[in-house]
């Protein structure tokens, strides 16, 4: 589901929307019919190691201070039962074309989901603060399993983010809900609030999140 922070007021999605990626939770139908165990909502959103150094990051860091958080493998994503809109899990969608931005989403077209994170504002000095790039985004991505992932079970996905330009990895589509109709809402409009698949372009795989993939917000920015 994705929850639109600021919608139109026609109440359809449009690129450049700042949006939330959200798992409601288990289906009371489901819990009731036995078919399958509650499970909170959670979110989707970035979380950073701070048991580094974030200030000695930033003063070793000769590039995008988040291309040396990636290298070092302290820039994960991850899913919160924290629901709180903040600056780790309002998602910007982007579009390929900078011509597009306003025009509204259809189903199937491919998107790009942006995070643009503050982690600057009580953790560095001013001065490390001007080395900053304050337009710099982190894209969501992923890709196919390959042999020797080790950390991958069989039919889950890899998630990560890509730092500076998006590739053809940081590629998404959004599917109707309902698989019966699902071919018939293709090409049409996108309405806000609307719960829907996020697909991967590259490995078709639909955007899901394991139980043991949630974590809280203590330890994390």
């Amino acid at each position: 589901m994705i929850d639109v922070s600021a919608a139109a007021t026609d109440g359809y999605l449009r690129f450049g929307s700042n949006v939330q990626i959200l798992n409601p939770g288990t289906s009371p139908y489901y819990i009731k019919s036995g078919l399958a165990a509650p499970r909170a909502p959670h979110v989707l959103g970035l979380s950073i190691d701070i048991s580094c150094d974030l200030t000695l990051e930033l003063s070793n860091s000769r590039d995008n201070i988040f291309m040396s958080l990636e290298r070092n493998g302290l820039l994960t994503v991850t899913a919160s039962k924290n629901m709180q809109p903040s600056a780790k899990n309002i998602f910007r969608i982007c579009c390929l074309r900078e011509n597009q931005y306003g025009r509204i989403i259809r189903y199937g077209e491919p998107i790009v989901l942006a995070l643009q994170p503050d982690i600057i504002s009580s953790k560095c000095s001013p001065s490390l603060q001007k080395q900053l790039d304050s337009n710099q985004f982190l894209y969501l991505a992923s890709d196919l399993q390959h042999l020797g992932d080790q950390n991958l079970q069989p039919g889950s996905q890899s998630l990560y983010f890509e730092v500076g330009k998006p590739s053809f990895l940081s590629q998404w589509r959004l599917e109707y809900d309902d698989p019966h109709l699902r071919r018939e809402f293709e090409g049409r409009p996108v309405k806000s609030d609307q719960k829907l698949l996020i697909k991967h372009v590259r490995s078709n795989k639909a955007l899901a999140l394991e139980p043991d993939f949630i974590c809280c917000s203590t330890g994390e920015l």
